[in-house]
């Protein structure tokens, strides 16, 4: 194994605009829970998991990860 940890290159959203799926810079796509999950176990690279104002666990970029002010602003797929 080369040792890289993935990024999330693109997000995928429902019809109310929520992220439902990421996908991931070496292809793979995964549930928003189970990337929520793989963020926390520092499996997925760039951002961390914070909660909204409701409590609801979500993911937010890293200022010296992704590039992106806000991870809604990352490209679908």
């Amino acid at each position: 194994m080369s040792g890289h940890i993935p990024t999330i290159a693109n997000i995928r959203k429902n019809e109310k605009g929520d992220i439902v799926a990421i996908r991931t810079d070496d292809g793979s796509v995964y549930s928003i829970d189970e990337a929520i999950r793989m963020v926390k176990e520092h499996e997925i690279d760039g951002v961390t998991v914070e909660r909204d104002n409701s409590g609801k666990e979500r993911l937010a970029s890293n200022p010296t990860g992704l590039h992106y002010g806000f991870l809604e602003d990352v490209p679908e797929f």
